[in-house]
């Protein structure tokens, strides 16, 4: 073992294109990664370069398989100002040979600077199968990279190595800490928290995806026309968020992710919590937000999560915002009950809501909350049924919650898309309504309530276990 790191170029290397490992080139590809393990710091430290790819390496293990880690992190990129134009860490092409294995270190992938970078096909705290517990002690992924204009975390594919792996490690499976203002991040088709086989639990104890960089973000599919079914991130068994947006970040879309299942085969169904809320999103900074979206590949499926699925918590002062279409509470059949402990939407932040085809059913404290806005449109949801909109999926407590008093106009349902508001039940406190309008302004505030099916399925006569236990619609100024 080297009693520093196992690799190290320095800052003089600005103008050199620098491979470490398989070069992909298809010839002795197999044959050309690295064992860089037992250091006494990194295993691989890059100040700068021109383009630099690291690819199919073993960082922190054995060429047998087992333990053997650095004593800092596993790679590290970047110092100071200083780092490569153009990064990439593992696959650019969905090559297997191009993965690398990064486990057993402190910090997983070190990114501290870099201009463009691209980190895919890479198992992070696990061997070199997908597989085992090999927690870094700290993140698996962290960025923060002043100059970097663009990320990618994983690319869209269907192989294992337009993926990253990211489990067991004792941070967040992946941090972006912080880039150049105005960044394009982009976070898609990683499995963050759970094994390569889709099935076997393997949470990182802080959140599963972390995000508070003054950048755009995209968190699952981007629906640019390529891959868009095949840009899921699967975030689930996470100590505490699945994912968490903080001060910083200025746009944020997140679309086609499963949060707190897991499952073989594309079936996500079986339980994997997210030890606190689903998707979480806490940065007044925000000037625009979406979670979810009119096509089917940027749905949202989140269930069985510790607390909420969704919570709006702080949304840019005030900002207008859109939840559409996304499967709430269910597996991404869309019937499975997988409720959240918490409500299925809990939003306390924004101004003009627009709440849109979701289905919410089967979560342990309500349905839907709505405690700040300044306008309120919901449309085409389907609480408290499964998608069918005839099956009974009820939400404890109420169906729809909307108690703003900043709330100047509301608009639940129209004469051309209906709801559905069905087999809600009580709870403490509540008696399981399926609309329940209070605390609204002292002014007279429009309510609209137009087209609705409430204690009925979507079909107009389905009425076995469609009832709400307390009020179908319950109205109190003030």
């Amino acid at each position: 073992s080297n009693t520093g790191d196992g690799l190290h170029v320095d800052s003089d290397a600005s103008a050199l294109n620098i491979t470490i490992g398989t070069d992909g080139d298809g010839t002795n590809d197999t044959n050309e990664a690295n064992v860089i393990s037992g250091n006494g710091g990194d295993g691989i430290e890059i100040e700068e370069g021109g383009t630099v790819n690291i690819a199919g390496n073993k960082v922190g293990m054995t060429s047998a398989g087992t333990a053997r880690g650095n004593t800092a992190n596993g790679i590290t990129i970047g110092v100071g100002a200083a780092g490569p134009d153009t990064l990439r860490i593992g696959s650019d092409n969905g090559d297997a040979n191009e993965m690398n294995t990064v486990s057993n270190n402190a910090r997983g992938v070190n990114i501290l600077n870099a201009t463009t970078i691209n980190v895919a096909g890479n198992y992070i705290g696990f061997n070199s199968s997908g597989a085992g517990g090999h927690p870094n002690t700290q993140d698996g992924i962290y960025v923060a990279a002043s100059q970097a204009a663009t990320v990618n975390i994983g690319t869209g594919g269907t192989n294992a190595a337009n993926r990253n792996y990211v489990g067991n490690n004792g941070g967040d499976g992946i941090e972006v800490a912080s880039t150049a203002a105005g960044a394009a991040v982009k976070i898609k088709n990683n499995v963050v928290g759970v094994a390569a086989d889709f099935t076997t639990s393997a949470g990182n104890i802080g959140n599963g995806i972390r995000v508070a960089a003054a950048a755009t973000v995209t968190i699952g599919t981007d629906l640019d026309g390529s891959n868009d079914s095949n840009e899921a991130n699967v975030v689930s068994a996470n100590t505490t968020a699945g994912i968490l947006i903080e001060n910083g970040v200025t746009s944020v879309a997140i679309a086609g992710n499963i949060v707190g299942l897991k499952g073989a085969g594309g079936v996500y169904t079986t339980v994997a919590s997210n030890g606190a809320v689903g998707i979480h999103v806490n940065s007044n900074s925000v000037t625009s937000l979406t979670i979810g979206g009119s096509d089917n590949n940027q749905r949202n499926v989140v269930g069985a999560n510790v607390s909420h699925g969704i919570n709006v918590a702080d949304a840019g002062n005030a900002i207008a915002y859109t939840i559409r279409n996304n499967y709430i509470g269910f597996g991404n059949d869309g019937s499975t009950a997988r409720g959240n402990a918490g409500r299925g939407m809990e939003l306390s932040d924004g101004g003009a809501l627009s709440i849109i085809d979701n289905i919410v059913g089967s979560n342990v404290t309500g349905g839907v909350n709505i405690t700040a806005g300044t306008s309120l449109t919901f449309t085409g949801n389907k609480i408290g049924a499964t998608a069918t909109g005839i099956a009974a999926a009820g939400n404890t407590c109420y169906g729809l919650r909307v108690a703003a008093t900043t709330m100047a106009d509301v608009d639940i349902g129209s004469s051309s898309t209906t709801n559905v508001f069905a087999a809600n039940t009580t709870c403490t406190g509540q008696t399981g309504d399926g609309i329940n309008i209070s605390n609204l302004a002292a002014t007279n505030t429009p309510v609209d309530i137009v087209g609705n099916y409430i204690g009925i399925g979507s079909d107009g006569t389905t009425t076995t276990g469609m009832g709400n236990a307390g009020d179908g619609i319950y109205v109190l100024k003030g």
